[in-house]
């Protein structure tokens, strides 16, 4: 029993340990932000985000390609739109918010089309240099990561429940924030984004049972 309390102690420290840490990198971006230095918040945000974004994005649009240029998108509209980034929310759940609107809009264009998207991170070469930089590390690390089973049961699922799995257990985001996320209209706030967070767990509890099912029914002889 004490070995058990243990290992949760321990457990819930990391956690903590790796949310501050996150918040101390929300300030510095806010910081850079306050300066005007968009620069700097963008390649703090690449070099914190972009790989969890990548993977996110090749995950729920099930397609490296698709995944591939809807990062070039969402880095794109991410230089572009920092300097009117308002605050609302941090910039992770801002940056999955573009990012999930990139996917969209990229499974939307025909591919010989996104090109346009390559050629205008061009025009920021240490921006475009560092978004390779997580492509090529992120692709790679994918390559070989080991399948358990409840991946498999996951692809299984339709987009929008392996979406929200995704974001509430793999990326450990707030409710609040997932509401934002997935969030197909204007911005949510108030009884709106209660609600929207209300029906996000209702969801999500449907589909734990859900998915423990399937995974028994895999493991079963």
């Amino acid at each position: 029993m004490r070995a058990a309390s243990e290992t949760a102690a321990i457990t819930n420290e990391g956690r903590i340990e790796r949310v501050s840490e996150r918040e101390d990198e929300e300030a510095g971006m806010r910081a850079a932000a306050g300066r005007d230095r968009w620069d700097v918040v963008a390649t703090l945000v690449l070099q914190r985000y972009g790989q969890e974004l990548l993977e996110y994005l090749i995950a729920t649009g099930r397609s490296e390609a698709d995944g591939g240029d809807a990062f070039s998108l969402f880095c794109e509209r991410m230089w572009r739109g920092l300097p009117r980034f308002r605050g609302d929310a941090t910039f992770r759940t801002w940056c999955y918010t573009l990012a999930r609107r990139a996917l969209a809009d990229v499974k939307r264009t025909a591919p010989a089309r996104r090109a346009r998207h390559h050629a205008r991170l061009s025009e920021m070469p240490e921006l475009a240099a560092l978004a390779a930089d997580v492509r090529t590390r992120t692709v790679s690390q994918l390559g070989t990561a080991a399948r358990d089973a409840l991946a498999e049961v996951k692809d299984a699922l339709e987009p929008a429940d392996r979406e929200l799995l995704i974001l509430r257990i793999d990326r450990k985001l707030a409710w609040r924030d997932v509401a934002r996320i997935m969030n197909e209209g204007d911005a949510l706030d108030g009884d709106a984004l209660e609600r929207r967070t209300a029906a996000l767990r209702k969801r999500f509890d449907k589909l734990k049972e859900k998915l423990r099912t399937a995974v028994e029914r895999t493991r079963s002889p």
